[in-house]
């Protein structure tokens, strides 16, 4: 008989991730209250600051009165952070490579053949290590909005599956408990699991029991855990989703599982409905996807208020330098760069005026609502020699936001920016822009000074490759691209190369194309001012 849940999910959570970052790199923290700031709030906390009253997402001003004594670290710095996070990564992918991070501080594990393995060369019969639920009376609480799910204990009798997934499981749990120990004696991290058939529940079991413990879900037990729980801890429910479900009136699983299918789509789309679907009956068959380089990087800020265009373009060069520190060091590890550049805001008046944010007034719809335009650059543009990338990337970034915010109406109240980057290439390669050459060495240097051969004719320096612009079969694209683009009359130094004569007297054959004059008069010398402008003009005509 074929198994009815072959798979075995490990799901690895880091306790308290920042505040443990920072008692690793200072031991003597350990036994203090500690949390981590960000703005004006703590962003997470250690257990002895829990155990004060201190909560996640409590107001900086509020924390006098609650810890008086609670020692805080600045967390706006995402660096220390994201290389714990990669070094946790790392160490997991020792035991398996099927693993999925999940943000910077959770981790699936798909450890299915490593229980088959051990099955095999088993020799006693293993009892389970930890928790494992059995129907007890529970109650979970949502991080962000505070409310409770209370889960009454099962007193029905519970048949077990006989598809082999009891032992499956309990074999699991050595391995889990195998790999949180190692991740403690390696690394200095504790951390909690959850051990079941499939991620989402794998990731709801993690959370009954912490911290440093782990709990297994028998899948006899599925059905009653899930139907109490609102539907906002189904992972991929987020806050609009669950606005919508509750316009009709849904908020507990049970609710969800009444609605038919097809209503349940029509209201929250194809994709997302049908997932939420099967979830709330606990059907998952997402699998563990590997974890590769990241698609995408991105930084942002949140905050009150920004009404001025200077204080926006202020607040992007901050953001974006954090932003272009980690594309150089991938760039030194990797060898890509991203051929995307991304701005995304969230602007409050604008949102305002949509209906679902007076729906939704004191709800603040704004707070969820982003909008974001993006545009293809060179792959270039990113390189760390390009001296002047901060400059261009904020002019490109801030002709984004116009699209956004058009210059007519320059009335908005923003409250986060976010720039990020995408679509890494092979800085040289082929990618889906096709062979990366031409545009991309107004951008750089070469690393070498000596002088070009005359067989490659490839040019060294900034300088060398506007002239040779001038004799390419590439300068009479570009200038056609001018030409399409309305700018009246293109710069000299695009115009094309005057016929060559032969050596005995007769005329080489001329391409197609218009003859110049008998006499063709010579460019005037190229400025540092026409540099300049051939700079930006180049980035702008690129197909």
């Amino acid at each position: 008989m074929a198994a009815m849940h072959p798979r075995t999910i490990v799901h690895i959570d880091l306790d308290c991730f920042y505040a443990q970052v920072e008692m690793v790199a200072d031991p003597k923290l350990k036994d203090k209250p500690l949390g981590i700031q960000q703005k004006n709030i703590i962003v997470t906390c250690n257990y002895p600051a829990r155990a004060r009253g201190v909560h996640k997402l409590m107001y900086i001003n509020k924390v006098p009165k609650v810890c008086p004594d609670l020692i805080i670290r600045d967390g706006s710095n995402l660096k220390r952070y994201r290389e714990a996070s990669e070094k946790i990564l790392d160490h997991l992918r020792g035991w398996t490579p099927e693993v999925e991070r999940l943000g910077m501080d959770e981790f699936f594990l798909d450890v299915t053949h490593m229980v088959a393995d051990e099955q095999e060369k088993m020799e006693k019969k293993l009892d389970f290590v930890g928790h494992v639920y059995r129907g007890e009376t529970l109650t979970l609480i949502e991080t962000q909005t505070r409310n409770e799910s209370h889960v009454p204990s099962c007193t029905a009798k519970v048949h077990h599956c006989r598809c082999g997934c009891y032992q499956r499981l309990m074999t699991g749990s050595h391995i889990a408990q195998r790999i949180r120990t190692s991740l403690y004696q390696t690394l200095g991290y504790t951390a909690s699991a959850g051990i079941s058939v499939g991620k989402m529940i794998a990731k709801l079991s993690g959370e009954l029991k912490k911290p440093n413990q782990q709990t297994t879900m028998l899948p006899a037990y599925i059905d009653g855990f899930l139907a109490p729980l609102r539907v906002r801890k189904i992972p991929g429910c987020g806050y609009s989703t669950s606005k919508k479900l509750a316009s009709l009136g849904i908020e507990t699983v049970t609710q969800l599982r009444n609605l038919s299918k097809q209503k349940l789509i029509k209201a929250v789309g194809a994709q997302i409905g049908g997932r939420l679907h099967d979830l709330a009956f606990g059907l998952d068959t997402s699998h563990v996807v590997a974890t590769v380089r990241e698609k995408q990087m991105s930084e942002e800020d949140s905050f009150k208020s920004c009404t001025a265009i200077d204080d926006v373009a202020l607040r992007i060069l901050s953001i974006l330098r954090p932003l272009l520190e980690r594309v150089r060091m991938r760039f030194q590890k990797h060898g890509d760069l991203p051929s995307t550049l991304r701005l995304t805001i969230r602007d409050r008046l604008s949102h305002q005026k949509t209906e679902q944010s007076k729906i939704n007034t004191s709800g603040g719809a704004y707070f969820t609502t982003r909008t974001s335009r993006q545009t293809t650059i060179p792959l270039g543009f990113f390189h760390p020699e390009n001296k002047k990338q901060e400059g261009y990337c904020v002019d490109h970034l801030m002709k984004l936001f116009f699209k956004m915010i058009p210059r007519k109406n320059q009335r908005f109240h923003l409250t986060l920016i976010n720039v990020a980057v995408a679509r890494f290439q092979a800085f040289g390669g082929a990618g889906k822009l096709g062979k990366q050459h031409g545009i991309d060495s107004f951008f750089i240097q070469s690393p070498t000074k000596t002088a070009p051969s005359s067989e490659d004719n490839i040019p060294t320096t900034r300088m060398a490759h506007l002239e040779h612009v001038k004799h390419t079969t590439d300068a009479t694209r570009i200038s056609q691209t001018a030409r399409k683009r309305k700018f009246k009359t293109p710069p000299s130094f695009f115009r094309p190369r005057p016929p060559v004569q032969c050596t005995s007297g007769e005329r080489a054959p001329q391409p197609e194309r218009r003859q110049p004059a008998e006499q063709p008069v010579e460019p005037e010398p190229v400025t540092a001012e026409e540099i300049d402008a051939l700079y930006i003009t180049a980035a702008r005509v690129t197909p």
